[in-house]
């Protein structure tokens, strides 16, 4: 009986190097590995037996993403109904501040405030426009069954729930202006993405 034997020998530096340092497909891996074949290969070799090479940190809580998704609703969101109700998630989970990126590409520092009004409650956003003014961005009242209507003025006659100025000067860069349609509404908004 015979026995056959496989042995492996890795290759050495000088051979690899003799190969021009390139695969079959030819990629340089030296090149690859900025020019220190040596180390990138020392540091390959090390994460693969060293245990604590691979520990990681989740940054980023549950909640923190919830927000997140929130925060993205309100920028995205295709009716008023739909911001409302995600500006009302906001509000209803403590967030008070919050930085959304706008069309523009520009991350604007928005403001949640809510007061208690009789059985309803007013939900105001506010933010930074383009010369640091703290605008009114958009407001609703939100009744006991979760509805959303609009405010009213001192006059009696209903508000928009977009802020005036914040839409004039935003068009075009923010995603939360409202258009004509939405100013000369004043039926109650249900909450929900109808």
């Amino acid at each position: 009986m015979s026995s056959n034997t496989l042995s492996f020998q890795p290759p050495t530096d000088a051979s690899v190097q003799d190969k021009q340092n390139t695969s079959a497909s030819g990629i340089d891996y030296y090149q690859f590995s900025q020019g220190d074949w040596k180390a990138a290969n020392a540091q390959r070799n090390a994460s693969n037996g060293d245990k604590d090479c691979c520990k990681c940190e989740i940054t980023d809580k549950p909640e923190d993403q919830a927000t997140e998704r929130t925060i993205d609703d309100l920028r995205n969101g295709k009716s008023t109904a739909a911001r409302l109700t995600a500006l009302g998630k906001l509000a209803d989970d403590g967030i008070q501040q919050f930085l959304m990126l706008d069309k523009d590409g520009t991350a604007r520092q928005y403001r949640i405030e809510t007061e208690k009004c009789g059985n309803r409650t007013l939900i105001h956003c506010y933010g930074n426009d383009d010369k640091g003014e703290e605008r009114v961005v958009m407001r609703a009242a939100r009744t006991a069954d979760g509805e959303f209507e609009q405010e009213r003025n001192k006059d009696g006659k209903h508000v928009s729930y977009y802020g005036d100025i914040w839409t004039r000067e935003m068009q075009g860069k923010s995603s939360l202006v409202g258009d004509a349609s939405q100013f000369a509404s004043h039926k109650p908004v249900p909450s929900g993405d109808s």
